[in-house]
C-alpha cells in the first residue's frame, strides 16, 4: 500500500509534470531513447537500429532499454487502436522509467522508516519531491538512472545489515549500468566486513558470482544489439578512466560537486546535512560517511556532471531530515520554539517549491530541436507525399528523436559534415537549422523559428526583476522554395 500512500501519489504526481512540461530528450539520453524507439517499433529487425548508423563516443548498454520497452509494449498496441502519436509514446516510456524510480526510491525510504523513524521517512520523501534535481531526472532516460533503480533499493538494504542483498543489486548496477558504482559500494562493503556484518568469504562468493552472472547479462544482451561480442561498460570505464577522454566535454575544478552540483540538488535542505551526522544509528552515519567518499573520490575526475553523483541525493536529504528531527529534540521542552520549528519547515519547503518552479520554467525553454520537429509536423501536417528532411546537430541534440518522426512518407537525415552551400543540403525539402539561418534565404523560406532558453541574469540592484530569464530565437524551421 505505501506506493498508493500520499508519499507514492505525490513522487509520482510530481515526476509525471516534468515530463509535461519538458517531454523532450538531450543528447545524453538520445541513446537510450532511441533503444527504446527501436524496440518498440523495430524489434528484431536490428537493422533499422539507429545506433548502428550513429553509434556515439562509447557504446551503451541495451539491458535498461530492454526492460522498459518490454513494459511499455503494450502501450504501443494501443496507438494502433487509439491512433496517437509516437511523441505520446515517448511520454509513456518515460513514465515506466519514472514509476521504476519511484518504486526504487519506495524501497529505499521503507527502509529508512525501518532503521531511523517514520518521521525521517516523511521528510525524506517531502525535501525530495519539493526539489527539483533529482524528480526532474526520476525519469530522464540517462545511464545513471538506470543505475540508480539498482542502487536505491541496494542503499536501503545496507541501512537493514541485508548485505548480500546489497552485494548483488550493486554488482549489477556498476557491471551493466555504471562502474563508479563500485566507489560507493566499495566502502559500505569495507564497513560491513570491519563491522562483522558479513564474512569475508561469504562478501567474496557472492560477488564474483553476482558479477560474473551481471557480465553475462550485459554481454548476451549487448552481443546481440550491438552485433558483435561487446561489454559496453567495460569500454565506458576504459574511456572514462584510462584514457581520460572525458575531459573532451568540458572540465570542472575539484570541488564543483560540493559548491555547486549539491546545493542546486539539496536547495534549502543544504544546511541541515552537518546536522545529520549527530544521528545515533552507526549504519546511517556509515552510508552517510561513504557518501561523501564517493563524491570526493568522483571529484578527481576532470569531466563533472550533476547526475554523475545523482545516487547522492535521496542519503544527503536522509542527512536532513535526521537534522531536523534532532533540532526538534532539542528544543522538544519548548512549545513556542517546536512551533516556530514546525513553520520553519514548512518554510524550507516552500521555498524549495519556489525555486523549482523557476528551475521547471527554465527547463521548459531548453528543448528547441524537439519542439520545433514537433512544430514542422503540425504546420505541414496536411502535406502528403515523399519529402526530405534534414536535422542539425544542435536541434538532434536538443529534443529531436525517433519518437517524433510523425510522417511515414517523408524521410529523416541527421547526417553531419554538410557544408551550407553543398547542393546536397540545399535540396532537402525541410530544414532544422541553429540560428541564424540567412545562408538559406536564396533557396528556403522560413515556416517558423522556435525559441528556447539562453541565459538567466541576477538584477542583485533591480528588486522589481531580481530574475531576468532571457528566451531568444533559437532554431528556425525551414522550407524549400518551389
Amino acid at each position: 500500500m505505501a506506493v498508493i500512500s500520499w508519499r507514492g501519489i505525490s513522487f509520482f504526481f510530481i515526476m509525471v509534470l516534468h515530463i509535461i512540461n519538458c517531454p523532450y530528450t538531450k543528447v545524453e539520453e538520445s541513446f537510450n531513447v532511441q533503444a527504446m524507439h527501436d524496440l518498440l517499433y523495430y524489434r528484431s529487425d536490428i537493422t533499422k537500429y539507429d545506433h548502428l548508423e550513429f553509434p556515439g563516443v562509447v557504446p551503451r548498454t541495451f539491458a535498461g532499454p530492454l526492460v522498459v520497452s518490454l513494459v511499455t509494449a503494450p502501450l504501443i498496441a494501443m496507438q494502433k487502436i487509439s491512433n496517437h502519436s509516437k511523441e505520446l509514446n515517448q511520454i509513456f516510456a518515460r513514465i515506466i522509467l519514472g514509476s521504476f524510480t519511484m518504486l526504487s526510491f519506495t524501497i529505499y525510504r521503507k527502509s529508512v522508516c525501518k532503521v531511523l523513524s517514520p518521521s525521517v521517512s516523511n521528510l525524506v520523501t517531502l525535501f525530495t519531491v519539493t526539489q527539483f534535481h533529482f524528480m526532474f531526472y526520476a525519469s530522464r532516460t540517462l545511464p545513471n538512472i538506470f543505475a540508480l533503480i539498482l542502487v536505491l533499493p541496494a542503499l536501503g538494504f545496507w541501512l537493514e545489515n541485508r548485505i548480500q542483498r546489497f552485494i548483488w543489486l550493486s554488482a549489477f548496477s556498476a557491471i551493466i549500468f555504471r562502474s563508479e558504482i563500485c566507489l560507493l559500494a566499495g566502502p559500505l562493503l569495507l564497513v560491513s566486513l570491519f563491522r562483522r556484518k558479513v564474512g569475508l568469504l561469504l562478501a567474496i562468493k557472492h560477488a564474483v558470482i553476482s558479477g560474473l552472472l551481471a557480465l553475462a547479462v550485459t554481454i548476451s544482451i549487448d552481443s546481440l544489439f550491438w552485433q558483435k561480442l561487446l561489454w559496453p561498460e567495460g569500454i565506458v570505464l576504459y574511456y572514462n578512466t584510462v584514457l581520460n577522454k572525458s575531459s573532451h566535454w568540458g572540465t570542472s575544478p575539484f570541488l564543483w560537486y560540493f559548491y555547486s552540483a549539491i546545493p542546486r540538488c539539496l536547495l534549502f535542505a543544504l544546511p541541515l546535512v552537518p546536522i545529520g551526522f549527530r544521528c545515533k544509528d552507526d549504519n546511517f552515519r556509515g552510508l552517510l560517511f561513504s557518501t561523501l567518499v564517493f563524491v570526493l573520490a568522483y571529484s578527481i575526475l576532470p569531466h563533472k556532471e550533476l547526475r554523475f553523483i545523482i545516487y547522492c541525493i535521496p542519503v544527503l536529504n536522509t542527512a536532513a531530515a535526521v537534522g531536523v528531527m534532532e533540532i526538534f529534540h532539542w528544543f522538544r521542552q519548548n512549545g513556542l520554539l517546536t512551533k516556530l520549528l514546525h513553520l520553519g519547515t514548512v518554510g524550507l519547503l516552500v521555498g524549495n517549491v519556489l525555486v523549482a518552479s523557476v528551475l521547471s520554467y527554465i527547463s521548459h525553454y531548453n528543448y528547441p530541436g524537439g519542439v520545433a520537429f514537433a512544430r514542422l509536423h503540425v504546420i505541414e501536417k496536411a502535406v502528403s507525399g515523399n519529402a526530405s528532411v534534414h536535422i542539425d546537430n544542435y536541434a538532434a541534440q536538443t529534443g529531436v528523436t525517433r519518437f517524433g518522426e510523425q510522417n511515414s512518407f517523408w524521410r529523416y537525415s541527421k547526417e553531419e559534415n554538410l557544408e551550407e552551400s553543398s547542393s546536397k543540403l540545399q535540396n532537402f525539402n525541410y530544414l532544422l537549422r541553429e540560428m541564424p539561418c540567412s545562408s538559406f534565404s536564396n533557396t528556403h523560406r522560413t515556416l517558423d523559428v522556435i525559441s528556447g532558453f539562453d541565459k538567466m541574469i541576477f538584477n542583485w540592484r533591480i528588486l522589481r526583476k531580481f530574475l531576468d530569464v532571457r528566451i531568444t530565437e533559437k532554431i528556425c524551421i525551414l522550407k524549400r522554395r518551389t
